[in-house]
């Protein structure tokens, strides 16, 4: 929301529905879902949109910005992580499979509580305004999917191995992080495999610091935009 209004009078904003959230996951196999994101919003940019974009993810959608990059996304110029999980270690492949079956083996209305409590938890304190917005867009997601997708991510692994991801030239990835979120394990930084990225750590801040200190994250992703040229950086 904060992104679209910022931005939203010089550029061109796309924002696509991905498989994790709402209704249009329903039938895809958990473990290909990162995959069929990327090839589909590859199609979306190359044959609808047509022009030459930027890509940000946030959370789980990372790993649809890893695969954007390994199929080599006809007109990607740029990629920005936001607290995105990097499923380079067993460390963080074991603990977010026993979290995620942990909470499918809830049953339907079980499980939407402990989501909800879970996310809350994610939010952190902020103010209330805040916490709508963010967990209006969640009410919406298929728990059991989103956690399907999560539980499958060994398979993704194997399918997909993070570290053949191929590495785009400096300046061209941006990592931006919360100390309270992916930040605090560097395991699960995808610095770990974007060596050469520009990094920010947002100290004292939770995973949806993108809506929280909006105005500090808008001006950082101005920046990065700012330097593709005006072809390159449509987003």
């Amino acid at each position: 929301m904060f992104q679209k209004e910022y931005f939203r009078n010089r550029y061109l904003v796309v924002l696509p529905d991905l498989f994790e959230h709402g209704e249009s996951q329903r039938g895809l196999e958990p473990a290909a879902v990162p995959r069929l994101n990327a090839e589909a919003l590859d199609d979306l940019m190359r044959n609808i949109v047509r022009r030459r974009y930027i890509a940000i993810g946030h959370s789980l959608a990372g790993l649809t910005l890893g695969e954007m990059l390994r199929i080599e996304a006809e007109n990607l110029t740029g990629t920005v992580f936001v607290d995105c999980t990097y499923q380079g270690s067993e460390e963080v492949l074991s603990a977010r499979e026993t979290f995620a079956h942990s909470m499918l083996s809830l049953a339907d209305e079980p499980l939407k509580i402990e989501a909800l409590k879970w996310y809350s938890d994610l939010i952190g304190s902020s103010p209330d305004e805040f916490r709508e917005i963010i967990l209006a867009d969640f009410r919406q997601c298929d728990y059991r999917h989103l956690f399907e997708v999560v539980a499958s991510c060994r398979e993704f692994n194997r399918r997909f191995p993070p570290a053949q991801i191929p590495l785009p030239p400096q300046g061209r990835v941006l990592i931006m992080e919360a100390d309270g979120g992916v930040g605090a394990d560097f395991r699960r930084s995808w610095v770990n495999h974007f060596k050469d990225a520009e990094y920010f750590l947002f100290e004292d801040a939770r995973h949806f610091f993108f809506v929280i200190e909006h105005q500090k994250f808008n001006k950082i992703l101005e920046d990065f935009l700012s330097r593709f040229s005006p072809q390159e950086r449509e987003k």
